[in-house]
Parts: C-alpha cells; structure tokens; sequence
C-alpha cells in the first residue's frame, strides 16, 4: 500500500509492482486493497495502473476536462449545503465518490455536543481507541471505522457525529501515530473523500 500511494498522482503499473514485490502474493494483496477500496485500478495505454484512491482522483482531475468541471460544481453544492450549518447540522456529502449524507441532527449547531462530550474523558478515550484498534488490527493493519466505533459504543454511548468527531482530533494531534484510509461506508470525510479505515503506524 506504502508503495503504491508514494507513486503519487501518476500511479504505478501493476506489473511493476510484482517485480518489485516478486517475494510476496501482489495478485491478493491487490485484489484485498481493491474491495476495501483503499487503491483504485485503470488502464493507462495499455497498462494497467495502481493507485491510492485520493491520488487517482487527483489524477483524473488532471486528467478530464469533464469530470473536473462536474466535481468543482459538487463541491460548489457541499459549500451551499454546508453554509446550512447555523440552522441545522449536516454531515459533509461525498457525493463525488456517490457516498450520500449519513445522518441530519435536527438540533441547532450551538447545542451540539452538549449532551454527551462534555462528560467524556478525551484522554480515556484515546486510550480505549487505541486499544479497540490493535485488538481489532488485520495483518495489513486497517480496521474499519465501524468497526470501531460499534464496540467503544458499548461503553460510551455518544451519537456518531460526536464519536468521528473526537477521532479526528485524535488522527489530527498524533498524525504520526496514525494512519487514515479511504473507502467504507461510514468515517470522517477529507478533502472530499470518505475515509472509513484506520491504523497504527
């Protein structure tokens, strides 16, 4: 995955990977990283080429006059939607990827959090994340968002707008510590994309 997201915008062909990686089962990895949706394959010419999913937008942004003109007037949509924010609280949409609103709070914006984070302890959080998340780590690393937030939901109980919340200052203030993935159907949304995966660098 390292490999694939260093190459940038421009991808990396498939069969460079296996040459590269002759030691290892490239043909499952790949196909594993392609239904999480963590890498995105097209055809290049006549290659087929890799890339992380936030990289091959970049690159068909560069790429498509069409799709660049139809994801600047989405995006232009998520600014009128999110301006809505002062009356009620919406989810930032997706809508480039098709990933559509996950919840609408009918709650005034300045009231949010008041109900449950105040008596959080951000610092046991933390250390309940982190554990839920090396318990639930797969050989590559990822656990999903869901996942996650599913089981630390039996002890804290707080809305999913809160939990995503408070992860993204976790992965904002240890940015070192770790490491977000796109894909997934539910997860903290960056520079446009849903970022549903996680793991410990």
């Amino acid at each position: 995955m390292r490999r694939i997201s260093l190459s940038g915008r421009n991808g990396i062909k498939r069969t460079d990977i296996k040459k590269e990686f002759q030691h290892m089962p490239v043909d499952e990895i790949v196909e594993s990283l392609l239904e999480t949706r963590e890498v995105v394959m097209d055809k290049k010419g006549t290659a087929f080429y890799l890339w992380e999913a936030e990289n091959y937008l970049q690159h068909i942004l560069t790429t498509d006059k069409k799709f660049r003109l139809l994801y600047r007037k989405i995006e232009e949509l998520k600014v009128i939607l999110e301006s809505n924010l002062d009356q009620k609280m919406i989810s930032p949409v997706s809508l480039a990827t098709g990933y559509t609103s996950q919840y609408v709070l009918d709650r005034p914006a300045h009231d949010l959090f008041q109900d449950h984070r105040v008596a959080i302890d951000k610092d046991q959080f933390e250390r309940d994340f982190r554990l839920v998340l090396q318990h639930n780590s797969s050989t590559s690393g990822w656990v999903s968002l869901l996942k996650i937030r599913e089981e630390m939901n039996e002890k804290y109980r707080v809305t999913r707008e809160d939990f995503y919340s408070l992860v993204e200052e976790i992965a904002n203030k240890d940015y070192e510590t770790y490491e977000l993935s796109s894909g997934g159907s539910e997860g903290i949304i960056l520079r446009g994309l849903l970022h549903g995966f996680i793991r410990c660098i």
